[in-house]
């Protein structure tokens, strides 16, 4: 099934991730410092974002819908597709 849909684009995009970080010495608590040192190094991964207790992808994302009506004018986005 194909389905066409004119006047529709992307007009702003936004993107928030978590604060807090976790690096190479938290995992190197866990898993030890030679197993952190070869995920490290096999993954190119210097440290995660980790959400806060209880915040969420849905608390994300609401950050950065706001984020974008914070900072566009949503009226002339309306009015482009009209």
């Amino acid at each position: 099934m194909k389905v066409t849909i004119n006047n529709i684009g992307i007009k702003a995009i936004s993107a928030v991730v978590p604060k807090q970080k976790r690096g190479y010495d938290d995992l190197a608590k866990i898993v030890g410092e030679k197993e952190a040192r070869r995920i490290c190094q096999n993954t190119g991964i210097d440290f995660v974002r980790v959400s806060k207790e209880g915040e969420t992808a849905a608390d994300l994302c609401e950050a950065a819908a706001r984020r974008i009506l914070e900072e566009t004018d949503v009226s002339k986005i309306v009015e482009s597709v009209r």
